[in-house]
């Protein structure tokens, strides 16, 4: 029995030291309103008038990347990868270009949303702060 609750508070453990925290930004302009709807543009415009931007890390090649992108679809998105990429299809079928603006890294991410008043971001909850509000937490396994 002491073998088993032992096992369990390792892995326990091993899994906390590898989850780090992500926080879902939005401009200092904005208020913490409906993140999935702003992110994927089914609400086109904050209450005080500005219209939704989105911005992430582009997540080819780098698994990091990739876990966040993917436990951020999950968890605030509520979507698999896939249901996302068809949801731009399918707003792109209906005449709406406009998607996520990708950029090379977290950084920029956090300068984007701070420059532009409607912006909307995700990046690691230790690098917000700033000109920005976080609305939303995940977590990264």
């Amino acid at each position: 029995m002491k073998k088993i609750i032992i096992t369990l508070l390792a892995i326990m453990i091993s899994t906390a030291a590898f989850s780090e925290e992500f926080a879902v930004i939005v401009n200092a302009a904005n208020d913490g309103e409906d993140p999935r709807g702003h992110f994927l543009l089914l609400s086109d415009s904050w209450a005080n008038g500005a219209q939704s931007v989105p911005f992430e890390v582009d997540p080819q090649g780098n698994s990091k990347q990739e876990k966040a992108q993917e436990s951020f679809l999950n968890a605030i998105l509520q979507m698999s990868p896939n249901q996302y990429r068809q949801h731009w299809v399918d707003r792109k079928a209906g005449g709406n270009t406009v998607k996520p603006t990708l950029v090379r890294n977290y950084d920029a991410v956090k300068t984007f949303v701070m420059r532009k008043k409607g912006g909307i971001g995700y990046l690691p909850k230790k690098m917000a702060g700033g000109n920005v509000k976080i609305i939303a937490t995940f977590n990264v396994e």
